[in-house]
């Protein structure tokens, strides 16, 4: 008798404009996740100067969304900057309480990458403006995974769909692939 394959959890991790959503958009188009954005329950365009409060109300919705879609077998992508080390734990105890693998995907991103891409997105207007202070206060406060989270590493420059198609399998059952080549240990 084969039993079903357990859903999977994938949390997008990285500072803003490393390309999260960009990338958790091909996943879901790709491996047929459900995709769920914070900025999307909030109702606007992400933005990095909400207060505390506005952030953790979408953030427990989104749990709410994703243990329900999770309790469905369904498998989901979580398009949000998981910046914390609590806030990841909290999903992945979401996850575990499915019986659902979960898995990060982390997208690095150094804070003069991230400078060069707010300035070009000032030319193109693609999102809401952030000052360069609040960007520098939202880069310092992020907490990378740790050596103890499993990730698959999304490198700048990368192109998305190529590299959904490298790693497909793991997306869909949750495995952080080691023998990846683009699979980096947190340091």
């Amino acid at each position: 008798m084969s039993h079903p394959r357990a859903p999977v959890l994938l949390l997008m991790c990285g500072v803003a404009f490393a390309g999260k959503t960009t990338l958790a958009r091909r996943i879901a188009s790709r491996c047929g996740h459900h995709r769920i954005s914070l900025a999307e329950i909030l109702g606007q365009g992400p933005s990095l100067d909400l207060a505390p409060a506005q952030w953790e109300r979408a953030a427990d919705e989104a749990a709410r969304q994703i243990d329900r879609l999770l309790g469905h077998g369904h498998d989901v992508v979580l398009d949000d900057s998981n910046a914390s080390r609590v806030r990841r734990d909290r999903l992945r105890a979401v996850a575990r309480h499915q019986d659902a693998k979960c898995l990060l995907v982390y997208l690095p991103l150094t804070l003069e990458q991230g400078l060069q891409r707010l300035a070009a997105d000032r030319v193109e207007h693609a999102r809401p403006d952030v000052s360069e202070p609040l960007y520098r206060d939202h880069v310092a406060r992020f907490e990378p995974p740790a050596a103890d989270e499993p990730a698959l590493w999304f490198l700048p420059g990368e192109d998305a769909l190529q590299w959904v198609g490298l790693h497909e399998h793991a997306l869909r059952v949750g495995s952080d692939n080691p023998s990846s080549p683009s699979q980096r240990q947190a340091t």
